[in-house]
């Protein structure tokens, strides 16, 4: 009797169709992830953010009411230091409540052009940062980008 060499036409047909459909699942994950980690890198310099807003409201008790604050500038800059921010405005709703509408670019095309606002909130006697989509007013990112903190 005559011993087999190698695959037959089918097994390796099989092996390769395994693959494709293995590879068409991993790949739209693999880009949702590489975009959900950029816009991390903008929760980071929010983080930044929070601890400058976090020492001048126990300071004076109050966010500053002006956009040209120095402290405003510093953290629009810090933003705007992340290859992932085209732009960073204050919004300033009250002298306890600043958003910061941060406008994404450079996530692969994915969600481009869109916005993740984050809001300090200082009312009451806790100071905290919300960045759900639900929270703010200013985010148009899908839900499924939103680091887990920013999720409803």
């Amino acid at each position: 009797m005559r011993m087999q060499k190698g695959f037959t036409l089918i097994e390796l047909m099989i092996v390769v169709a395994i693959i494709g459909i293995l590879a068409a699942v991993a790949i739209p994950q693999y880009s949702d992830y590489v975009t959900k980690s950029k816009v991390s890198e903008v929760m980071v310099l929010a983080d930044g953010a929070k601890t400058g807003l976090y020492e001048r409201y126990s300071d004076s008790g109050a966010f500053p009411g002006i956009a040209a604050d120095i402290l405003n500038v510093a953290i629009v800059a810090g933003f705007e230091d992340s290859e992932y921010i085209l732009s960073s405005t204050p919004t300033f709703t009250s002298d306890d409540v600043i958003i910061y509408n941060n406008i994404l670019e450079n996530l692969g095309g994915i969600a481009d052009g869109t916005t993740l606002g984050f809001a300090f909130n200082g009312l009451g006697s806790t100071f905290k940062m919300d960045c759900t989509a639900a929270g703010v007013a200013g985010t148009s990112l899908q839900e499924k980008y939103l680091p887990k903190p920013c999720r409803a």
